[in-house]
Protein backbone atom coordinates (compact mmCIF):
# COMPACT_ATOMS: atom_id res chain seq x y z
CA UNK A 1 0.00 0.00 0.00
CA UNK A 2 1.14 3.48 -0.47
CA UNK A 3 1.95 5.78 2.06
CA UNK A 4 -0.01 9.35 2.15
CA UNK A 5 1.64 12.34 1.98
CA UNK A 6 0.43 14.12 5.04
CA UNK A 7 0.85 18.10 5.07
CA UNK A 8 1.77 20.21 7.87
CA UNK A 9 -1.83 22.53 7.77
CA UNK A 10 -2.28 25.28 9.97
CA UNK A 11 -5.21 24.66 12.47
CA UNK A 12 -8.20 26.35 11.40
CA UNK A 13 -8.14 30.39 10.89
CA UNK A 14 -10.16 32.68 13.14
CA UNK A 15 -12.70 34.98 11.78
CA UNK A 16 -11.33 37.96 12.89
CA UNK A 17 -7.70 36.97 10.96
CA UNK A 18 -10.06 36.42 7.55
CA UNK A 19 -11.51 39.26 7.61
CA UNK A 20 -7.99 40.86 8.13
CA UNK A 21 -6.87 39.22 5.55
CA UNK A 22 -10.07 40.17 3.10
CA UNK A 23 -9.77 43.77 4.19
CA UNK A 24 -6.30 44.05 1.50
CA UNK A 25 -6.70 43.20 -1.80
CA UNK A 26 -4.35 40.90 -3.63
CA UNK A 27 -2.95 43.83 -5.72
CA UNK A 28 -1.53 45.88 -2.41
CA UNK A 29 -0.65 43.03 -0.90
CA UNK A 30 1.78 41.86 -3.79
CA UNK A 31 3.38 45.83 -3.60
CA UNK A 32 3.70 46.16 -0.07
CA UNK A 33 4.39 43.77 3.05
CA UNK A 34 2.00 43.45 5.81
CA UNK A 35 2.20 41.85 9.03
CA UNK A 36 -0.86 40.72 11.46
CA UNK A 37 -1.87 42.99 14.60
CA UNK A 38 -4.25 42.56 17.52
CA UNK A 39 -5.17 45.82 18.90
CA UNK A 40 -7.85 47.28 21.61
CA UNK A 41 -11.10 49.33 21.21
CA UNK A 42 -13.21 51.34 24.03
CA UNK A 43 -17.19 50.69 23.36
CA UNK A 44 -19.70 52.72 24.14
CA UNK A 45 -20.37 51.38 27.66
CA UNK A 46 -16.52 52.28 28.69
CA UNK A 47 -14.96 48.98 28.28
CA UNK A 48 -12.03 47.72 26.34
CA UNK A 49 -12.75 44.96 24.01
CA UNK A 50 -9.41 43.16 23.28
CA UNK A 51 -10.32 41.26 20.11
CA UNK A 52 -9.27 43.20 16.94
CA UNK A 53 -6.93 41.75 14.16
CA UNK A 54 -5.67 43.88 11.35
CA UNK A 55 -2.89 44.04 8.87
CA UNK A 56 -0.90 46.93 8.79
CA UNK A 57 1.59 47.20 6.58
CA UNK A 58 5.33 46.49 7.83
CA UNK A 59 6.30 49.85 7.01
CA UNK A 60 5.61 53.49 6.42
CA UNK A 61 7.42 53.91 3.21
CA UNK A 62 8.40 51.55 0.42
CA UNK A 63 12.22 51.62 1.14
CA UNK A 64 12.03 50.84 4.47
CA UNK A 65 9.57 47.69 4.29
CA UNK A 66 12.86 46.28 2.35
CA UNK A 67 15.11 46.61 5.24
CA UNK A 68 12.70 45.50 7.59
CA UNK A 69 11.99 42.20 5.89
CA UNK A 70 13.89 39.17 6.75
CA UNK A 71 16.65 38.00 4.37
CA UNK A 72 18.08 34.36 4.05
CA UNK A 73 21.89 35.50 4.21
CA UNK A 74 21.08 37.59 7.46
CA UNK A 75 19.74 35.89 10.36
CA UNK A 76 17.88 39.48 12.26
CA UNK A 77 16.33 41.89 9.57
CA UNK A 78 18.36 45.13 9.52
CA UNK A 79 15.76 47.06 10.99
CA UNK A 80 14.17 45.89 14.85
CA UNK A 81 10.85 46.88 16.02
CA UNK A 82 11.70 50.08 17.68
CA UNK A 83 12.90 51.50 14.99
CA UNK A 84 9.94 51.16 12.64
CA UNK A 85 8.20 52.36 15.60
CA UNK A 86 9.77 55.57 15.60
CA UNK A 87 10.02 55.89 11.36
CA UNK A 88 5.69 55.44 12.28
CA UNK A 89 5.71 58.37 14.60
CA UNK A 90 7.94 60.59 12.92
CA UNK A 91 6.21 59.70 9.52
CA UNK A 92 2.75 60.75 11.32
CA UNK A 93 4.15 64.13 12.69
CA UNK A 94 5.61 65.07 8.94
CA UNK A 95 1.43 64.19 7.92
CA UNK A 96 0.17 66.21 10.94
CA UNK A 97 2.00 69.55 9.90
CA UNK A 98 0.73 69.14 6.57
CA UNK A 99 -2.61 69.78 7.86
CA UNK A 100 -4.28 66.48 7.45
CA UNK A 101 -4.47 63.70 10.46
CA UNK A 102 -2.28 61.43 10.92
CA UNK A 103 -2.85 58.32 8.70
CA UNK A 104 -1.56 56.02 11.71
CA UNK A 105 -4.32 53.81 12.87
CA UNK A 106 -6.00 55.39 16.15
CA UNK A 107 -8.37 53.91 17.85
CA UNK A 108 -11.38 56.08 19.85
CA UNK A 109 -9.57 55.75 22.98
CA UNK A 110 -6.79 58.05 21.20
CA UNK A 111 -8.66 60.38 18.86
CA UNK A 112 -9.02 64.01 19.21
CA UNK A 113 -12.76 65.41 19.35
CA UNK A 114 -12.18 69.12 19.55
CA UNK A 115 -10.90 71.40 17.17
CA UNK A 116 -8.77 73.05 19.94
CA UNK A 117 -7.10 69.58 20.59
CA UNK A 118 -6.08 69.21 17.15
CA UNK A 119 -4.21 72.44 17.20
CA UNK A 120 -3.06 71.43 20.63
CA UNK A 121 -1.62 68.70 18.75
CA UNK A 122 -0.77 70.05 15.59
CA UNK A 123 1.55 72.88 17.81
CA UNK A 124 3.44 69.90 20.00
CA UNK A 125 4.15 68.10 16.32
CA UNK A 126 5.56 71.17 15.40
CA UNK A 127 7.85 71.48 18.40
CA UNK A 128 9.01 67.74 18.41
CA UNK A 129 9.70 68.07 14.14
CA UNK A 130 12.02 71.18 15.77
CA UNK A 131 13.57 68.90 18.29
CA UNK A 132 14.32 66.10 15.74
CA UNK A 133 15.58 68.64 13.54
CA UNK A 134 17.97 70.00 15.59
CA UNK A 135 19.26 66.49 17.28
CA UNK A 136 19.73 64.57 13.68
CA UNK A 137 22.50 65.37 11.87
CA UNK A 138 21.77 67.30 8.07
CA UNK A 139 22.86 63.66 6.47
CA UNK A 140 20.79 61.78 8.60
CA UNK A 141 17.67 63.72 8.13
CA UNK A 142 18.58 64.55 4.40
CA UNK A 143 18.13 60.82 3.98
CA UNK A 144 14.85 60.52 5.97
CA UNK A 145 13.10 62.89 4.11
CA UNK A 146 14.11 61.43 0.75
CA UNK A 147 12.70 58.17 1.77
CA UNK A 148 9.92 59.44 3.41
CA UNK A 149 8.67 62.96 1.74
CA UNK A 150 10.14 62.81 -1.74
CA UNK A 151 9.68 58.92 -2.72
CA UNK A 152 8.07 57.04 -0.12
CA UNK A 153 6.58 54.39 -3.12
CA UNK A 154 10.35 53.55 -4.28
CA UNK A 155 12.43 51.24 -3.42
CA UNK A 156 16.05 52.00 -1.88
CA UNK A 157 17.30 50.55 -5.42
CA UNK A 158 15.36 53.11 -6.78
CA UNK A 159 16.36 55.70 -4.87
CA UNK A 160 19.94 55.06 -5.00
CA UNK A 161 20.97 53.04 -7.84
CA UNK A 162 24.43 52.92 -7.19
CA UNK A 163 25.66 50.29 -4.72
CA UNK A 164 28.34 52.54 -2.54
CA UNK A 165 25.78 55.13 -2.14
CA UNK A 166 22.31 52.71 -1.07
CA UNK A 167 24.71 51.25 1.31
CA UNK A 168 25.85 54.68 3.21
CA UNK A 169 22.18 55.57 2.84
CA UNK A 170 21.26 51.76 4.72
CA UNK A 171 23.76 52.98 7.57
CA UNK A 172 22.51 56.83 7.81
CA UNK A 173 19.16 55.35 7.73
CA UNK A 174 19.49 52.79 10.87
CA UNK A 175 21.07 55.46 12.67
CA UNK A 176 19.19 58.33 11.99
CA UNK A 177 16.12 55.94 13.28
CA UNK A 178 17.89 54.97 16.21
CA UNK A 179 18.13 58.36 16.70
CA UNK A 180 14.59 59.36 16.79
CA UNK A 181 13.30 56.14 18.89
CA UNK A 182 15.64 58.08 21.51
CA UNK A 183 13.95 61.08 20.74
CA UNK A 184 10.17 59.94 21.01
CA UNK A 185 11.39 57.66 23.98
CA UNK A 186 11.36 54.51 22.32
CA UNK A 187 14.79 53.43 23.23
CA UNK A 188 17.28 54.14 25.37
CA UNK A 189 20.71 55.96 24.31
Amino acid sequence: MAKRKTKNLRGPKSPLEVAANDSVTSETKSQHDYRMTRYAERDFEGGVSLDGIRLERLACVKALEGLARTHPKRKTPFLEQYHLMAANAYHADLLATEGSRSHAFRERIDSLSHAEGALAYQMDVIQKLGRVERELGADQKSTLDRILIQMPESTMTQIWPDRTHRNKARDLIKAALHNLAILYGLARG
